[in-house]
């Protein structure tokens, strides 16, 4: 693992990917928010044929509703004492929406960062997902996005749920989600088809992967 900060010194992250690759040593790049003014986790990902480890984006931060309960009642304590039966539980499909928000906003962010003109994205994908704690009515819930890919037409980013519980942040849900970039203000453009995210002078393609990967470059 090689940690890369916001300094001169991160211009040679090139040269030492390539000398601890030669010793043999497989090397996993995480960059904080500051390195990437000095190196760009797309050009480390196609050296070291790993994926690049960046700081997560706070996307969004939600106060969890009534409105947005389970249709089950659970209990809770009341102030005179006993327990009321209240529907104090999140549904998992509103979790689901907010994780798609916080995703695009996420995966366009890095889009611009990258060099690429603000895109117009669509979810084609959202896998990986794992419920780990329930959400209860009147948490505030932090949605976290981090890239995982850029493609030649798509984003693939991980959301991360999160909650202040006891002075600590759980997680309770995490998801991969894929985006791809269309565009709308092009009439010929009629069937949506996915468009390229960045210039081709700024784009640095990743080592294919998967057969994903392979039809994304197609």
């Amino acid at each position: 693992m090689l940690g890369i900060s916001g300094s001169i010194a991160a211009f040679k992250a090139h040269d030492l990917v390539r000398f601890l690759q030669d010793c043999g040593a497989q090397v996993r790049c995480v960059l904080t928010d500051s390195a990437k003014e000095f190196v760009t986790p797309l050009t480390l990902e196609t050296l070291n044929r790993e994926s690049t480890m960046t700081e997560p984006y706070i996307a969004l931060q939600v106060v969890m509703m009534p409105q947005d309960a389970n249709p089950h009642l659970g209990m809770l304590p009341s102030p005179g004492g006993g327990y009321s039966l209240v529907y104090n539980t999140i549904f998992g499909g509103v979790l689901l929406s907010f994780i798609d928000q916080a995703g695009a906003i996420g995966a366009r962010r890095e889009v611009i960062k990258a060099g690429g003109p603000p895109p117009f994205l669509v979810t084609v994908a959202m896998d990986r997902i794992e419920f780990k704690q329930p959400v209860f009515v009147g948490d505030v819930v932090r949605f976290t996005s981090r890239l995982l890919r850029i493609g030649r037409t798509s984003v693939r980013v991980h959301v991360s749920v999160e909650v202040e519980r006891n002075a600590q942040i759980v997680q309770v849900t995490e998801a991969e989600v894929t985006y791809v970039g269309i565009e709308l203000s092009n009439p010929n453009n009629k069937e949506r088809r996915p468009i390229p995210l960045l210039p081709e002078a700024t784009y640095r393609r990743f080592p294919i992967r998967s057969a994903e990967e392979a039809a994304d470059r197609a």
